[in-house]
């Protein structure tokens, strides 16, 4: 079966690609991804979540890949940064909103080449690109989720995700499968099936605030303006307890009800891109209590990188049956191109 067609299932439209952390083969794989979807006359659609654009990497110093684009295919981005790139683009479609480069345009590329993607800033207008350019005759979308914009992957954005891990996390084959697997791990997180902690979360976001009870679907969500309030506390700490946050979930947040809780907790969050633990905070926290969410993350593929622009190299086979391993029962295809050729 052909790798895109694995990736790529029918029913999943708007595609976010992610990496595990900067310079780990995000770009390479938006391109590889790009072109196969071209080969097959499908003239995908793209545009950047993020706030990239720079010819060379903000901490490294190293040149950046550039996103390539076929003719045929469609672009969500600022009108001014169509001069940056060396593809043709047509402007079809103004979608009204706006990015740091300006107005934010959708057009067709005419003649191929590299395009600069000039960030998107709200959800709301990732949503009105990507409906223009399905309605203009995408037949999948591409979401660059660049550096530390994981929003790409809220289910609210994109259908699924296509993660990119490589030998930039690590010096060993070990230690990047041991990072892949942390950061999988969050967003492979599971949604709730229990009508109380929806009903739960429904009363935090309403109110813009936390909201607790104990874990009784039975009595009423109770908001709080402080998890150490006496409200909180009581609820707390009187056995097994539910927390919704509306927002972000922190090592501070999490640290907090654990330091009043007396029984369980299952902490729920709207999606897993709304966590934000770090990875020892996650390991206490997981041995007593439970994490969920509203809205789970669909995730198609994990492609791996073995070359680091850092200049070393990890063995490609073993890389691949490492991840793949950690990675469990998500497909695992490397899409990898050397930065150091000889």
């Amino acid at each position: 079966m052909d790798a895109t067609a694995t990736m790529l299932p029918q029913d999943v439209r708007i595609v976010a690609v992610v990496g595990c952390t900067k310079n780990a083969g995000k770009t390479t794989t938006l391109n590889a991804l790009l072109a196969r979807l071209c080969d097959a006359s499908m003239n995908p659609g793209t545009m950047s979540i993020g706030i990239d654009g720079e010819e060379a990497d903000f901490w490294l110093g190293v040149p950046k890949p550039s996103i390539e684009v076929r003719a045929g295919s469609w672009v969500a981005t600022a009108e001014a940064a169509l001069a940056a790139g060396t593809a043709g683009i047509e402007v079809v479609e103004r979608v009204g909103g706006r990015t740091l480069l300006g107005d934010l345009i959708v057009g067709q590329v005419r003649t191929s080449g590299s395009v600069l993607l000039a960030g998107i800033r709200t959800k709301e207008d990732v949503r009105s690109a990507s409906a223009a350019m399905l309605r203009l005759g995408a037949c999948r979308i591409l979401v660059d989720g660049a550096y530390q914009r994981i929003v790409a992957a809220d289910p609210e954005v994109s259908d699924g995700v296509v993660v990119a891990t490589g030998a930039i996390l690590g010096t060993t084959v070990q230690e990047v499968a041991a990072r892949t697997r942390q950061f999988l791990q969050r967003l492979q997180l599971h949604a709730t099936v229990l009508a109380g902690d929806l009903d739960l979360m429904e009363s935090a976001r309403r109110a813009g605030r936390p909201a607790v009870r104990p874990d009784d679907a039975s009595t009423p969500p109770c908001v709080v303006d402080l998890l150490e309030s006496p409200e909180a506390i009581d609820v707390l700490g009187g056995g097994d307890a539910v927390v919704a946050f509306p927002g972000a979930v922190t090592d501070d947040l999490v640290n907090r009800c654990m330091a009043s809780a007396t029984g369980s907790l299952r902490v729920v969050a709207l999606d897993p891109t709304r966590i934000f633990l770090s990875p020892s905070v996650a390991s206490v926290f997981s041995r007593r209590h439970q994490l969920k969410v509203v809205r789970a993350i669909r995730l198609l593929c994990v492609t791996v990188n073995p070359f680091s622009v850092l200049g070393w190299t990890l063995p490609r086979v073993e890389l691949l049956d490492a991840v793949q391993e950690v990675a469990g029962d998500i497909p695992v295809i490397a899409f990898d191109v050397d930065p150091h050729p000889s």
